[in-house]
């Protein structure tokens, strides 16, 4: 219940659901929640910043989305393409 990543994949599939896209949102707002806190811990959690980055774009947060993106060093950020 307490990993985002998982609430991630659960907003993922609600959107693909009929009729889900509220619980979508609602599993990706529980899973940005989770992350940000993980990130308080985890600060270089490089993989972190790119799945918030993720779940922010699916939430309609755009700018939020490319913060998160532009902390990660771009060196790493390679490793996402």
């Amino acid at each position: 219940p307490n990993d985002y990543s998982q609430w991630g994949n659960l907003g993922t599939a609600y959107r693909w659901a009929p009729g889900g896209s509220a619980k979508a949102a609602m599993a990706f707002r529980r899973a940005v929640e989770l992350g940000e806190n993980r990130l308080l811990v985890t600060p270089k959690a490089h993989r972190v910043r790119a799945n918030l980055a993720e779940y922010y774009a699916k939430l309609g947060q755009r700018e939020k989305a490319l913060a998160r993106v532009e902390e990660i060093p771009p060196a790493v950020r390679s490793t996402y393409a």
